[in-house]
């Protein structure tokens, strides 16, 4: 199904409606010698064998990829990390728990113990706060972020930091160019109100870090 609408959307030069962005990136076997363009503003998503011109305010991030699936680097609340990019993921920010706990996030949350979303194994409680994301050449402060409390799966993984989700990719148009592995990405002109699936208090000021 994917390989025949990528042959129409490509031959016909249409772009495909963002009725459901989150198999595409996810299929890297299929798009890896595409560039593909979120076009936030637009809703739209369209796929490319060449090129996609860019913003001069646009930022390259650079992209690896693990299992199929597209990982970076980037910070949050200065604490750096491999971040997997999950556009399947209506969530902000994802911190997996043995990172979170080494850096000692879990005592700053704001809210305990709620269900965050539902996922191949069942439920999925978290600790819920909001924190400072560094990426795609941006710094957003008030980033809603949630720390599972998982002790397996992959929430649990100690390899990777967390992940991003299409509730913060949303805020910028973004092209991910596979072939030069790579995510180029531009604050989008009218960033849609958020859609993750939950919204956090601001942390108290004494219990921010330092």
């Amino acid at each position: 199904m994917l390989g025949v609408v990528l042959a129409a959307t490509v031959a016909a030069g249409v772009p495909f409606t963002l009725a459901d962005h989150r198999i595409f990136v996810r299929a890297y076997d299929q798009l890896k010698r595409f560039h593909v363009l979120f076009d936030v503003d637009r809703r739209r998503l369209t796929f490319s064998s060449a090129p996609i011109a860019t913003p001069p305010n646009a930022t390259s991030t650079p992209v690896s990829i693990d299992g199929g699936l597209p990982f970076v680097a980037a910070a949050v609340d200065g604490v750096r990390g491999t971040f997997l990019v999950d556009t399947g993921d209506r969530s902000q920010l994802t911190l997996f728990r043995p990172f979170a706990t080494a850096n000692h996030f879990f005592h700053l949350a704001t809210v305990r113990n709620a269900l965050t979303g539902l996922g191949v194994g069942g439920p999925i409680y978290a600790d819920l706060l909001r924190t400072t994301l560094q990426a795609f050449g941006t710094s957003s402060p008030g980033v809603a972020t949630r720390l599972p409390l998982a002790t397996a799966g992959a929430f649990a993984s100690d390899r990777d930091a967390g992940s991003i989700g299409f509730g913060y990719l949303e805020r910028f148009d973004f092209v991910f160019d596979y072939p030069n592995r790579r995510i180029v990405a531009w604050p989008a002109k009218s960033v849609p109100s958020d859609t993750s699936l939950f919204h956090v208090p601001s942390i108290p000021p004494a219990l921010k870090k330092p």
